[in-house]
């Protein structure tokens, strides 16, 4: 959930997000309560198959979506959503927890910004949480790496001491290693 309030960081208030109807609880609670107290309006749609471009209003700035999403396991085609994005100049933000970086990887659907849960299937129940973001957009991509320097450094390139007293070096470096992420510790 830290990765999606930090990405949501992105957000000013006045500005609208269209998000699938059919998300994590958490997510939902996030954007219920948190975002739209901070004055980002939400729109839920079924974006495996309803119509997102009616949607699309003038203060839209980006379209969230999981896919397979959870509890439905719907299934949203990336790539016509990316082009839905691209047209408007909105950005697409994928939670690609389910499928992970070795089933999907919506940034070569074009997405934007892709999410993934470090606790579900990269790296199991048993470690630290983490989450991690990639993205490939250029607008604002400096200010978003500044937003997020803070937690995403912590999450992905410190040692973590685990209950246990050992060190989860290795777990980080799995996690970066199949997002392709490139950083240096």
């Amino acid at each position: 959930m830290a990765a999606i309030a930090t990405v949501m960081e992105l957000f000013q208030p006045g500005d609208h997000l269209i998000v699938d109807a059919d998300l994590y609880g958490g997510t939902i609670r996030l954007f219920n309560h948190i975002s739209e107290k901070n004055g980002i309006s939400i729109t839920p749609v079924n974006c495996s198959k309803d119509d997102v471009k009616a949607c699309i209003r003038e203060n839209t700035k980006a379209v969230f979506i999981e896919t397979p999403t959870n509890p439905m396991m719907n299934i949203t085609d990336i790539k016509a959503l990316a082009e839905i994005t691209k047209a408007n100049h909105l950005l697409l933000i994928v939670d690609n927890t389910f499928l992970s970086p070795y089933l999907q990887n919506p940034l070569t659907l074009g997405a934007d910004i892709v999410i993934y849960s470090g606790t579900k299937y990269l790296s199991g129940h048993d470690v630290p949480i983490r989450k991690a973001s990639e993205a490939t957009f250029q607008t604002d991509l400096e200010r978003w790496a500044f937003q997020i320097q803070d937690g995403y450094d912590w999450a992905m390139l410190y040692d973590i001491e685990a209950d246990d007293g050992e060190i989860e070096k290795g777990l980080i470096q799995n996690l970066v290693s199949c997002t392709d992420i490139k950083c240096s510790s």
